[in-house]
């Protein structure tokens, strides 16, 4: 009879910690009128960029956004969005307070642009919405920067 009380307590014991790791390794998500409150990454290192540093006159600027890290999925990329005070809508898998949207197809946003003035530097603030294995909406910050340069004749 002790026995079999000490190999119960035991395998409770081990059960309480196994659940307890679990929750432990999830993230805490707070909801607002029935939308998640972003996660948010400040200095993303997983964000891949296909584009020049330098467009010359105004030729078009073309760029390639993706996500190295392949356990978060990238749902839409945002130019210029006041993120601070939005939500996630989870349904529809946009950001409250965003409007220009990139066009996204596979997992890769593409950003055009044709500058309208040379001798510049252009940047423009990005807001990468992903989604994690755990269904939970991150947003990735960083800001896209080029320059034009004045077309010469050679």
């Amino acid at each position: 009879m002790r026995k079999t009380i000490i190999y119960i307590s035991l395998i409770l014991s081990l059960f309480a910690i196994s659940c307890d790791n679990k929750i432990a390794s999830r993230q805490t998500v707070e909801y607002r009128q029935g939308k998640q409150v972003p996660i948010i990454d400040s200095l993303p290192k997983d964000i891949g960029i296909l584009a020049p540093d330098t467009v010359i006159g105004e030729e078009e600027y073309y760029a390639r956004i993706w996500l190295a890290d392949k356990s978060q999925k990238l749902i839409d990329t945002y130019v210029d969005c006041d993120f601070k005070n939005s939500l996630i809508d989870t349904i529809n898998k946009k950001i409250d307070n965003c409007t220009i949207s990139l066009e996204t197809i596979k997992d890769t946003s593409r950003f055009h642009i044709w500058p309208s003035d040379t001798s510049l530097t252009y940047t423009f603030p990005l807001t990468i919405l992903t989604l994690d294995t755990q269904n939970l909406y991150h947003l990735k910050i960083f800001h896209l920067k080029f320059s034009s340069k004045k077309k010469t004749n050679r």
